[in-house]
């Protein structure tokens, strides 16, 4: 496969993140609380890099983020593109929350749009804990 750049599908990310992933990063994620249920065992500091090479595509992030894959899921977010983001989408993926590990790195993109004030009010009263946690997130940002 050739290196990463801005012109690799959604599919070519996936199948990057599923070769380098390890069993050990995986152990060293669930002892800091980090939900591995659909986790391949790829920390932080090897997703930011691989971003930066793929640079933003909208399109690609919304194919990433159905994948349900916790990394494929966080390239998603630090792939979006904030000026392209609905506000329906991000409704939609504050539903999938399951982490505060994903709700902290997308509600950096959320805090981006346009309509951010809006979704911190909606958000905070929110009974689903994820999704309220995601406002507060969204004003530390």
């Amino acid at each position: 496969m050739t290196p990463p750049d801005s012109s690799w599908s959604a599919d070519d990310i996936v199948a990057h993140l599923r070769a380098i992933g390890t069993e050990a990063n995986l152990a060293g994620m669930a002892r800091f609380g980090i939900n591995t249920a659909s986790a391949l065992g790829i920390g932080n500091s090897d997703l930011r890099p691989l971003a930066r090479k793929l640079k933003k595509n909208h399109e690609r992030s919304l194919l990433l983020w159905e994948s349900g894959i916790r990394e494929a899921r966080l390239m998603a977010a630090f792939t979006g593109e904030p000026k392209k983001v609905g506000i329906n989408q991000c409704r939609r993926w504050a539903a999938d929350f399951d982490s505060w590990e994903i709700v902290d790195t997308v509600a950096d993109l959320f805090a981006e749009t346009p309509f951010w004030r809006d979704l911190i009010d909606e958000f905070a009263e929110d009974e689903r804990e994820f999704v309220r946690r995601t406002a507060f997130a969204m004003l530390a940002w």
